[in-house]
């Protein structure tokens, strides 16, 4: 494929992903308004729990130690009490990006984000994502 076309899909995934997220969080804030703020955060978690795309799995220990053990390192540093959930997109385009807040909170990283990027760039993108959740 040419730099074109990839290019082109990059931005209509990373519009993809800004357009579900933004859904999402109005969907929350109605809810939240109506509700009431704990239902508001539960919305949001169980509509980006649907929203993610088929074959989104949740990442385990066992499968990325190294990837868990700097995760673990950066919420301890960040003063935070527990390790969020990470799941993996199965998407080729690079993201990462936080949901939640406290013990509902979880990280989204894509499969191109695990595979491509270095592991000092690996711990930029998870310190950036653990700056995220609110405790």
């Amino acid at each position: 494929m040419t730099q074109q076309i990839l290019r082109q899909k990059r931005l209509r995934l990373a519009q993809t992903v800004a357009l579900t997220v933004a859904m999402v969080g109005l969907a929350g804030r109605a809810v939240a308004l109506i509700l009431g703020a704990a239902a508001g955060w539960a919305a949001v978690i169980a509509i980006a729990l649907m929203a993610l795309p088929a074959g989104t799995q949740r990442l385990n220990w066992f499968h990325a130690p190294q990837f868990h053990r700097t995760l673990q390192d950066l919420i301890h540093r960040a003063g935070l009490s527990r390790v969020p959930p990470v799941y993996v997109l199965p998407s080729r385009g690079g993201a990462a990006m936080t949901t939640g807040v406290g013990k509902r909170s979880m990280i989204l990283v894509s499969q191109e984000v695990l595979t491509v990027l270095t592991q000092r760039e690996l711990t930029a993108v998870l310190a950036h994502e653990v700056s995220h959740p609110q405790p």
